[in-house]
């Protein structure tokens, strides 16, 4: 997959643009979606980050299968204090990451964000659920956080679980082919 910022993105594919899709990357405060977006677009980790406020977007070129794709990536604040706006940020999204940080060890982290999506657009918007932060468990752990991520799979009917890592470049790139691939598939192209 090749993929630019919109400023270096050639203006010629640019007009050639076939999907604009609207990505939303949902989860709990701290969950690692900013870090995952910025390893992504620039493979920087950063180590420290702000806290979004409110929502941040993002614009992504990508081309991929033939198609040019603009990703327009909306990542949420994950606080609580930013609830009464996700509503709002939700509409019209194609798809959604909701992130899971799997240092935390709760299922807690991922109530109320399938409900949200699920009320805000389509039954079918695919949910894509993310593990992060994967380089920050042992094995043992990281293998009953996968179950977990399974079972929380299951339960709220979602794709994936992908595990990930910001730090380590983990399943980043993959996980955007994933979506782009998967979007790709259920518009008939």
């Amino acid at each position: 997959m090749i993929q630019a910022s919109p400023e270096a993105f050639d203006s010629d594919l640019k007009a050639k643009v076939n999907f604009i899709w609207k990505v939303l990357f949902i989860g709990e405060g701290g969950v690692g979606k900013s870090t995952f977006y910025h390893k992504y677009t620039t493979n920087e980790f950063l180590f420290n980050t702000n806290m979004t406020i409110g929502c941040e977007h993002h614009s992504q070129y990508v081309e991929r299968n033939g198609y040019v794709i603009n990703l327009v990536i909306w990542d949420l604040g994950g606080q609580n204090r930013f609830k009464t706006l996700h509503p709002a940020f939700c509409k019209g999204c194609a798809a959604a990451l909701l992130f899971y940080d799997l240092s935390i060890h709760e299922r807690e982290q991922i109530k109320g964000w399938p409900e949200l999506i699920r009320n805000t657009n389509s039954n079918t918007t695919p949910i894509l659920l993310i593990g992060t932060k994967a380089d920050l468990l042992e094995e043992k752990a990281l293998s009953e956080e996968i179950e977990v991520l399974m079972q929380v799979r299951d339960e709220y009917q979602l794709l994936g679980p992908i595990i990930t890592s910001s730090k380590k470049g983990w399943n980043i790139t993959e996980t955007m082919e994933y979506v782009v691939d998967y979007l790709l598939m259920i518009c008939g192209s």
